[in-house]
């Protein structure tokens, strides 16, 4: 193959695997995005942290990856206000740390993800052999925390 061949190969390959990404990144971020959605809104307006139209940018492509810490610690947040508000302080600060660790591990990831196609630094894109699944646990925990929390309040305000 010709120099100029490789270089087109590589090229097209490396738009590819971002364009998949982004797919990927919009239907998981949209399907998280609802979650997240269906989580605040149980909740009594009043205690609302964050916007909920504003909760749908976490399924822009990459973006995301940022925004993600303005809509999941402020959904723990939410939570958190109702539960002082009832005076229960049994659920801590409802996932908050959770919530902010997995952030910074997915924009870690993200980051990662991104530097990895620069050739001497892509061997720092082995760390996400050990932070992408992480991120992934972290994700199951603070959903089954959230979905909790979810059903608590849905159970009280009944």
């Amino acid at each position: 193959m010709e120099q100029g061949t490789e270089a087109a190969v590589s090229l097209v390959a490396i738009i590819g695997s971002v364009c998949i990404g982004a797919v990927f990144w919009m239907i998981v971020g949209g399907a998280l995005a609802y979650f997240f959605k269906t989580c605040v809104a149980v909740v009594p307006s009043q205690h609302h942290k964050l916007d909920l139209g504003k909760i749908w940018f976490i399924a822009i492509p990459y973006f995301g990856a940022i925004w993600n810490f303005s809509v999941i610690p402020k959904v723990s947040e939410t939570f958190r206000s109702y539960f002082s508000e009832q005076g229960d302080t049994s659920e801590g600060d409802c996932g908050q740390q959770l919530a902010t660790i997995l952030c910074a591990l997915v924009a870690f990831n993200v980051a990662i993800g991104i530097v990895g196609y620069i050739p001497i630094i892509g061997l720092i894109s082995m760390v996400g052999c050990l932070t992408g699944p992480a991120s992934l646990i972290l994700l199951i925990v603070v959903i089954v925390k959230f979905l909790g929390l979810k059903n608590k309040v849905a159970a009280s305000i009944v």
